[in-house]
């Protein structure tokens, strides 16, 4: 589990430098914020065996993600294309040729 979390994390993480859609961005920070605080809250305090977990740190970890997630559905990733302004053409059926 924390070898594939920490793949995902690469994955996510590499990419973030190169997209200029700032709202994508925001979003892959934001899972990958999310990959790294299970991989250290939950997964490698489970490779130790006598590791016992109090309920709130348990709550956290189970309704926590939902915060992030909700997030990452809620950001607009694309703007809207702007609108291009029509150009006038002239009114050829009136113009008189002097």
């Amino acid at each position: 589990m924390a070898l594939w979390l920490s793949v995902l994390f690469a994955l996510i993480g590499g990419e973030v430098p190169a997209i200029k859609n700032v709202g994508q961005r925001i979003v892959s920070l934001i899972a990958a914020t999310y990959l790294i605080a299970i991989l250290l809250v939950w997964v490698v305090p489970h490779l130790f065996e006598a590791t016992e977990f109090s309920d709130a740190l348990l709550s956290a970890v189970r309704y926590g993600p939902m915060a992030p997630l909700t997030l990452i559905f809620v950001i607009k990733t694309e703007r809207p294309a702007p609108r291009r302004q029509l150009l006038r053409r002239p009114d050829l059926q009136f113009a008189r040729c002097s």
